[in-house]
């Protein structure tokens, strides 16, 4: 995907990480004493594209040097150098980022480009986009809210308020906090959320990977909050033995779920003899909440096109599937198109004897400006050969024995639990911002370690050179049975 087809998509949205946000903010603005005097700069952005909405990923800020790149002007407070302009046009024509030149106004919760920065973008902007190959853009950023003006290839223009910080909450520019407006209405929801917090969740989208014991409570919760759009990724079907475990199911939805038949999937349901697909359940379960959420199934593996297509697109990744290749995939996702997730699980550790060793229940969020699961070692490179070249996913999860691992209901809740409200507190911005983020609770023991997440310098998804914020500029590969290379990726031209 080229950057150029921005210019399909009607909506645009620009995304930061936390620590870069907070970089550009204090760099442009200064601060309140005026110790560090107002500057300015260009933004390298990444580009994710899909049906709902076009987003600058925000990769790299690098500082104008005031008094030689940033220098008085006759008709404003500053102006950026011809040559600095210039040597960002050519930079994103050898990378394909999309450049923001950056300024600031005093203002704090809306902010515009004034009637002089417009004409000199109409100046300038059309030859820059010639010389980048691609759009280019200005960006005049206050102490919490933002105005895009992207010039685009073709003569089109786009204008945006819409930002979001990818933070330890997800701070949306431009709106106040959620957390400081609480609703007295009925709704005991609303009395927690506020109006606008309700607004925030009936407009996210959130995706859930994983309809086993632990995704399947996530799909009700986040349901019942009303969340507006929640797709459900997974497989598999309801088995006998996984239907305690599974809220909702019936004896009808397991009936036959271990049995490969061949027919028509309507006659071998009438029959009995087909298990109900587990996402068909989370859409049932989901429905029956009644808050309006609109629900989309992908009965696949998280490798598909259509499940990766949701995960790119989404507010918030909700992973409760515990196989190596799907952990990368959304790991891969996450940070490269800066999706926030949270994984969520449990799990019973036996001994060679059968005996239980431990029982706990895991929750880590996985944001773009902390460690990916690579560098927590959370999959393997062996695990992912395994599932990828012979389909071993459900065989590891037996440990070879041919038997089910143990799973209960309950302990499955105390992921998915501390998980949901992870999710629900992030995306109205009611998280406090705290260095431990890791949750591991050891249930035989009454034992709770908090833990942060590490992150290694030279990591190829996380790291400063690695895939964070390419967005569609960078080819994203996943592991698949039917494409067993498909682990390695390529880079286009380094920045």
């Amino acid at each position: 995907m080229s950057a150029n087809d921005i210019e399909t998509q009607d909506g645009l949205e620009l995304r930061l990480p936390g620590p870069l946000w907070e970089e550009v903010r204090h760099h442009v603005l200064g601060d309140g004493a005026q110790e560090l005097p107002p500057g300015a700069g260009v933004l390298y952005c990444g580009v994710a594209r899909s049906s709902r909405v076009t987003r600058l990923l925000a990769r790299e800020f690098v500082r104008a040097v005031d008094g030689v790149d940033y220098v008085p002007s006759k008709v404003g407070h500053g102006a950026l150098t011809a040559g600095f302009t210039l040597d960002a046009a050519l930079r994103a024509e050898n990378t394909g980022l999309v450049p923001l030149l950056v300024h600031g106004h005093r203002a704090i919760d809306f902010v515009e480009f004034s009637p002089i920065d417009l004409a000199s973008h109409a100046r300038g902007y059309p030859a820059l986009v010639k010389n980048a190959d691609g759009p280019v853009g200005g960006l005049v950023i206050g102490e919490r809210a933002v105005d895009v003006d992207l010039y685009l290839p073709r003569g089109g223009r786009i204008r945006s308020h819409r930002a979001v910080v990818v933070g330890q909450n997800a701070e949306r520019l431009g709106q106040s906090s959620t957390a400081a407006t609480p609703s007295r209405a009925a709704d005991r929801h609303a009395r927690l959320f506020g109006d606008a917090g309700l607004e925030i969740l009936s407009s996210s989208k959130v995706t859930v990977v994983g309809a086993g014991g632990v995704g399947m409570l996530a799909v009700q919760w986040l349901a019942m909050l009303g969340v507006g759009q929640l797709v459900v990724v997974d497989p598999g079907r309801v088995k006998e033995e996984s239907r305690a475990r599974l809220p909702g199911a019936t004896k009808w939805d397991a009936r036959g779920g271990e049995r490969e038949l061949r027919g028509p999937e309507w006659l071998l349901r009438t029959l009995g003899l087909v298990g109900t697909p587990k996402v068909r359940l989370a859409e049932r379960l989901a429905r029956a909440a009644a808050m309006g959420t609109k629900v989309v199934t992908v009965r696949a593996a998280v490798s598909d096109k259509r499940a990766i297509a949701h995960l790119k697109d989404s507010d918030l990744i909700f992973l409760a599937a515990d196989s190596d290749s799907a952990r990368y995939a959304v790991n891969r996702v996450a940070h490269q198109y800066m999706v926030p997730a949270v994984q969520a699980g449990s799990k019973v550790q036996t001994r060679d004897d059968g005996s239980i060793e431990d029982v706990f229940a895991v929750v880590r969020p996985i944001l773009p400006e902390r460690g990916c699961l690579r560098c927590a070692a959370a999959y393997s490179a062996t695990g992912l050969s395994l599932e990828t070249h012979t389909g071993m996913v459900g065989q590891r999860h037996d440990y070879g024995t041919g038997v089910p691992a143990p799973s209960v209901a309950a302990v499955n809740a105390i992921a998915a639990s501390h998980a949901a409200v992870f999710a629900q507190f992030y995306l109205t911005g009611l998280r406090r911002a705290v260095a431990a983020d890791n949750f591991l609770m050891h249930l035989m023991d009454d034992d709770v370690a908090f833990g942060q997440s590490s992150r290694d310098a030279d990591c190829p998804i996380c790291g400063p050179g690695g895939a964070a914020g390419w967005g569609d500029l960078e080819l994203l590969r996943v592991p698949t049975r039917a494409a067993t290379r498909a682990v390695h990726f390529r880079r286009r031209r380094a920045p």
